[in-house]
């Protein structure tokens, strides 16, 4: 048995405990959480380990592209999405040798800083070796990338063929669109049913730059160039007129869980259509903000608080070690605690926690701190100071 207590435990399901005392066995699954009003408190205490500060559930890093993590530092900062897709496609390829020891340091950094699952995009099976290890909860999506609607079949197959590797070693995994921009209407149906038939979660990059909406508004702006130097054919493509999220997501509806991530240029008025439009969208569309990969990529931020206002379901991600100084989900919360002042810790641990691994259907063992889960726990120390830090205990 494993005593813990510290001057604040936060389940995040239920209120702050005031020096509460949280029991698990050996393998960390928790048995009881006590406040000093019960009972056995005076008693169970006896020999607990005693922190100073918050302790939380393990983080859940939604977006993250740990195949990457072998370009750390190698694309420069503030070129914009086109600059910074353009860029990467030119230094991506290395030895094996340096991609899977980096994917493995990659995989330390971010159990070290407190995360215990991660959803994942893959584009081949480089992360599957290190994944089959265990040290971690993942869920692999399957990123197909096709703009050639007579390519569709052809590429479907193709991300069939890695997700069937995951999935026969036993791994959670979707296969999923890349972003509206890079596949097309046929591809993104047949990835939507496969999430519907499958009972799969989907992910799309969604709104990253403002180029994506002047690409489906007017078939106008950078991405319309970047698109085409890169071999797409724009010819017969029409825009109609209207954001990049209103334009796709009638391809998109599986019916399953789907996650937009970055939505770095997302309006209020997207978010208003995407409340009324999309399938139950109460219950299965998450947005999840990668804050740090915005300021490395674009330099701007989403409206966090228009999402806030409309009480959406958010989630928290750290892209890539290509667009981020590092893997850490609270130092993704310090961005936005930095901008967004008002919104509470209370709330920001939400997302890191329990809002992720609702998304990603784990919530019966990660995700909060309750009796029968192995959630993880996390010690923050020196809350309110510009020294603040995280560090897992369990």
């Amino acid at each position: 048995m494993q005593k813990i207590t510290a001057d604040i435990v936060y389940p995040i399901t239920s209120s702050a405990i005031s020096n509460g005392l949280i029991l698990t066995d050996d393998a960390g699954k928790i048995k009881d959480i006590l406040s000093p009003n019960h009972p056995e408190y005076a008693s169970a205490i006896e020999g607990a380990q005693t922190h100073k500060g918050i302790i939380c559930p393990g983080f859940v890093n939604t977006h993250c592209h740990i195949e990457l993590s072998h370009l750390r530092g190698m694309v420069n900062e503030h070129l914009g999405l086109n600059g910074f897709i353009t860029q990467l496609q030119k230094i991506r390829n290395s030895s094996d040798e340096e991609i899977l020891q980096a994917i493995s340091d990659a995989e330390n950094e971010m159990i070290q800083n407190g995360i215990v699952a991660v959803g994942d995009i893959c584009n081949g099976i480089n992360s599957l070796q290190q994944k089959q290890k265990g040290n971690l909860y993942y869920h692999s999506f399957i990123e197909l990338f096709g703009f050639d609607e007579t390519k569709a079949d052809e590429i479907f197959e193709r991300g069939k063929t890695v997700f069937n590797s995951f999935s026969e070693s036993s791994l959670s995994a979707s296969i999923t669109a890349h972003a509206p921009y890079s596949t097309s209407k046929k591809l993104m149906q047949l990835i939507a049913r496969h999430c519907y038939i499958n009972k799969k979660a989907m992910s799309i990059h969604n709104q990253e730059s403002e180029e994506e909406n002047k690409l489906f508004f007017s078939k106008t702006g950078k991405m319309v160039e970047m698109l085409t130097n890169f071999g797409f054919d724009l010819s017969n493509w029409k825009a109609i007129g209207k954001n990049s999220l209103p334009s796709y997501m009638s391809d998109a509806q599986t019916k399953q869980n789907i996650l937009l991530v970055h939505n770095t240029f997302t309006s209020q008025q997207d978010i208003e259509w995407a409340a009324t439009h999309i399938d139950n969208a109460a219950k299965n569309l998450f947005w999840c903000f990668c804050p740090n990969a915005n300021l490395y990529i674009e330099n701007h931020l989403p409206d966090c608080m228009n999402f806030v206002n409309a009480q959406q379901q958010i989630t928290l991600g750290t892209d890539s070690l290509a667009s981020n100084h590092q893997l850490s989900i609270w130092e993704e919360i310090k961005t936005i605690a930095t901008h967004f002042p008002s919104i509470a810790l209370e709330t920001l641990l939400q997302w890191a926690t329990q809002n992720g691994a609702n998304y990603l259907g784990i919530e019966n063992k990660f995700g909060s701190l309750e009796k029968g889960k192995t959630p993880g726990l996390n010690l923050i120390e020196n809350i309110g100071e510009k020294n603040a830090s995280v560090k897992k205990i369990m």
